[in-house]
Parts: C-alpha cells; sequence; structure tokens
C-alpha cells in the first residue's frame, strides 16, 4: 500500500471505523443495537467514536440503533452478557 493510500485510510478514520460504519449501515435495520466486546484500547476509542457506549459488564459496548426503554437495554444487556466474550 502506497503511503496516499495509508493516509487516505487513516484521514477517513481507518479501517475499524470504516468497517463499523458499513455494518451498521448494512444490518441496522431490524436490530435494536449492536453489541460489542472489547479489551483493546485503541479499538475502544474507535468503537466509542462510531457511537458505541460502555456498559455495567466491563469491555461490553452497546450501540442502540433508537430509542430503547431502560428495561428493554438491560434485558438486551443481560443477554449479551450470558453469550460471555465474543
Amino acid at each position: 500500500m502506497s503511503d496516499d493510500e495509508r493516509a487516505a485510510i487513516d484521514d477517513s478514520g481507518g479501517l475499524l471505523l470504516q468497517m463499523l460504519g458499513f455494518c451498521f449501515a448494512k444490518f441496522e435495520e431490524g436490530l435494536e443495537a449492536f453489541f460489542g466486546h472489547c479489551g483493546d484500547a485503541r479499538a475502544k476509542e474507535v468503537d466509542l467514536r462510531a457511537g458505541f457506549r460502555e456498559t455495567r459488564v466491563p469491555f461490553l459496548l452497546v450501540r442502540p440503533n433508537g430509542a430503547l426503554s431502560p428495561g428493554r437495554t438491560e434485558e438486551l444487556l443481560r443477554q449479551a452478557e450470558a453469550i460471555g466474550r465474543f
């Protein structure tokens, strides 16, 4: 990859941010939220930039696709937590 190509990727937020944006656009319809498990500080920085937020569960992030009631948010969080690391 050339220096210009690398610079263009960096200028657009990096590959992880681009991939998350693609996944949100492609799969958001019909989903209440995206969850992610993140233990890497740099990846977490990008995840938060992409719209994820931290939860009460260590390393588990959530990105709701719309307004969720606190009860529904907690129910989805329990389901994601039950899966374990993914």
